[in-house]
């Protein structure tokens, strides 16, 4: 029996977490006009929304190095169900906080925590042959662009529900 071409699991976890880190763009710039009571046209807003946007990065710069030796010390399955657990919390943290700073906190907290991309990468890695490479790794890639798809467009649906709904 052939092993099985692509770990489904683990291609949906990818995805998630692409799609939780890009989910909240739409609404940024509302969420912090509201949490620092800006005026619609203030020139800051721009800038602000930029820095929350990146500080995911910057949390995922710091914590994405830990996470191969973790992965290697504590086993795969579990780094990567603690880091989409903590991953799903600091999103939800972010969509409770309601000041800047919290918000800025949880964002770099999600992205420090987003190691289950990196994980999964290996779990795949790991389980794949020389004849499931490109199928495998062209899952990696449709489960990034799926993401970056349907993240924003998640977002922009749930973006002011109170105005839309």
């Amino acid at each position: 029996m052939a092993p099985e071409a692509v770990n489904w699991p683990v291609v949906f976890t990818m995805l998630f977490v692409i799609m939780c880190q890009l989910v909240v763009f739409p609404f940024l710039p509302f969420m912090i006009r509201d949490q620092l009571e800006l005026a619609p046209d203030d020139p800051k807003l721009g800038s602000l929304a930029g820095v929350a946007a990146a500080a995911y990065n910057a949390g995922q710069f710091l914590g994405a190095p830990l996470y191969g030796t973790a992965a290697d010390r504590l086993g795969r399955k579990p780094v990567l169900l603690v880091c989409l657990m903590l991953s799903g919390l600091c999103i939800l943290g972010f969509a409770m906080s309601s000041s800047y700073a919290i918000s800025l906190g949880m964002r770099s907290a999600q992205g420090f925590f987003s190691g289950a991309v990196i994980v999964g990468k290996i779990v795949l890695f790991d389980v794949t042959t020389p004849a499931t490479e490109a199928q495998v790794f062209g899952m990696i890639g449709l489960s990034f662009a799926f993401g970056y798809m349907l993240g924003p467009t998640i977002g922009g649906v749930l973006a002011q529900p109170s105005a839309q709904y």
